[in-house]
């Protein structure tokens, strides 16, 4: 007895769909990156302003680092906190692009299985965040995030991040 696949026609077309779509996800990515790559290089300052607001949003405290440290390049930082620090914030930093599909798929699921709030956010998302964005919660402000995030990556190289953000 002969068996025929007789459903080869609906799975070629599951497969052009397939390959349609993930051409359109190419297309669309390679187009963000070619923007990211043609703006300008964000600027990223060597300066450790931090300031705290209160619930009126007017500035409580407004400090330089001349008065909470200095500036420390990141030469001068001993080898085992750089190492222990990525392990705990970002252990995949040396392997992405800016973005940790493994954490961010560990945060929703954390998230959603145990109805707790986990972060999925890298070293470098963690960064455009803190220059150029506030904190607020919305889907508006995660995608300024990832384009922030992808124009740090294309413009400056691991250590500067790093030693940026700490």
């Amino acid at each position: 007895m002969i068996f025929v696949n007789t459903n080869f026609g609906d799975t070629m077309k599951i497969f052009k769909k397939t390959l349609f779509f993930l051409f359109l996800v190419f297309i669309l990515s390679s187009f963000i990156v070619g923007i990211c790559y043609l703006l300008p290089k964000p600027k990223i300052d060597k300066s450790n302003i931090i300031t705290v607001y209160d619930r009126n949003e007017n500035i409580l405290i407004q400090t330089h680092y001349d008065l909470v440290g200095e500036y420390i390049e990141i030469n001068d930082i001993n080898e085992n906190f750089l190492l222990c620090f990525i392990s705990s914030e970002d252990e995949d930093f040396y392997k992405h692009h800016g973005f940790s599909i493994k954490g961010i798929i560990r945060a929703l699921y954390s998230n959603m299985t145990y109805n707790t709030t986990q972060g999925g956010s890298t070293i470098s998302q963690q960064l455009a965040r803190s220059l150029f964005l506030d904190n607020e919660k919305s889907i508006f402000r995660k995608i300024k995030e990832a384009f922030l995030t992808l124009r740090i990556e294309l413009h400056y190289d691991k250590i500067e991040i790093l030693e940026q953000y700490l």
